[in-house]
C-alpha cells in the first residue's frame, strides 16, 4: 500500500481541529463560579421615615455559574 502524504495530512488535520473543538466545547459535570455584579442594596433594603445620609454605597456581591469544559477547568 502505498501512502499518500496528502491524504494523511488532511486526515490528520482534520483529526486535531476535532480534538481541539472537544477541548473548548465539550461540557463536563463540573460547574464554576464566576465573578458576578455588585448591586447596591439600596434597591433591596427599604426602611420607612428614615433616609441615608451617609456618602459610600454598601454593595451586594453576586456570582455567576457556568457550565466548565476542559479549557476552563
Amino acid at each position: 500500500m502505498k501512502f499518500n502524504k496528502t491524504r494523511n495530512k488532511v486526515i490528520g488535520a482534520i483529526f486535531i481541529v476535532i480534538v481541539v473543538l472537544l477541548f473548548f466545547m465539550f461540557p463536563t459535570k463540573y460547574y464554576l463560579e464566576v465573578p458576578g455584579s455588585a448591586e447596591p442594596t439600596s434597591q433591596y433594603v427599604k426602611v420607612d421615615g428614615k433616609h441615608d445620609k451617609k456618602k459610600g454605597d454598601l454593595l451586594l456581591t453576586t456570582v455567576g455559574l457556568v457550565k466548565g469544559t476542559p479549557f476552563t477547568l
